[in-house]
């Protein structure tokens, strides 16, 4: 029997925010070093390669049931929240995901008179940091944390734009998921973003850590409905790529190569 590993994430970057990555680097070179590992990107590839010395890598990305999502996101909701007009981040409250970033950034969108909101779905250590942020700012009625929620979608199927703030990422599930349900996005220009929206064609794209590169893209997009509509149909193109049945034959073609020896 082979073992096939999976890398989800872009692991020097990740262990850069650990206390043991000397310990977990050596670990992880020892245990994929004569392995096949597949990425979820190119990026996350290239990083197997160039820092655990993989020399069996491959890259397919995480595909999407577009089927299932859109029946999701029929779902009703009974909050108020939903009827007036706002942007959405979806995404655990972690360093990772910098938070902190955009709600500088939609301070300073806010401050040129958007009218929309900003929700964050999602639960982590770092919500009382956000609180903190928000009530300094003096946002506590204009940005809204939900929580988890076990179906996001009806959430930012509403949503007038979505935003990935990310220091770092190894595919960006969310991202894509916004792209399916056709909402434009801005994400930050973390390792995999540009692949995700091909350096920008289907999307824009931002410094990570640059809340005012970031007020100023949610300001302009949200100033212009025209720019918000082209970006909606490219959404949705875009969408259509990642599809579940692309990576089900890739995952197929890899198996079948290990069948007849060719990986």
């Amino acid at each position: 029997n082979k073992l096939i590993l999976t890398e989800h994430d872009v692991p020097s970057v990740r262990l850069n925010y650990s206390s043991y990555k000397y310990i977990i680097k050596l670990i992880m070179k020892f245990l994929y070093r004569d392995k096949l590992v597949i990425g979820v990107s190119k990026k996350v590839k290239e990083d197997l390669k160039k820092n655990f010395k993989v020399k069996n890598a491959k890259f397919i990305y995480n595909g999407i049931d577009k089927e299932e999502i859109y029946i999701l996101s029929e779902e009703a909701i009974n909050e108020d929240i939903i009827n007036k007009p706002y942007i959405i981040s979806i995404g655990r409250l972690t360093t990772q995901k910098d938070f902190l970033t955009l709600i500088k950034a939609y301070s300073i969108a806010l401050n040129k008179n958007i009218k929309e909101n900003l929700i964050i779905i999602g639960d982590g250590e770092d919500k009382q940091k956000i609180l903190k942020l928000i009530r300094e700012l003096n946002l506590s009625d204009r940005v809204f944390l939900l929580g988890y929620k076990h179906n996001p979608y009806p959430y930012l199927k509403k949503a007038k734009l979505f935003i990935l703030s990310s220091i770092w990422e190894g595919y960006g599930i969310a991202l894509v998921e916004a792209l399916v349900l056709g909402i434009p996005v801005i994400s930050t220009n973390w390792l995999g973003a540009s692949e995700i929206l091909d350096n920008g064609k289907y999307g824009i794209l931002v410094p990570s850590k640059d809340h005012k590169k970031m007020g100023e893209e949610i300001f302009n997009l949200l100033n212009h409905p025209e720019m918000l509509e082209v970006l909606k149909k490219k959404s949705r193109e875009r969408g259509d790529f990642f599809s579940l049945q692309r990576m089900v034959n890739s995952y197929n073609e890899v198996f079948e190569n290990l069948k007849y020896g060719k990986n």
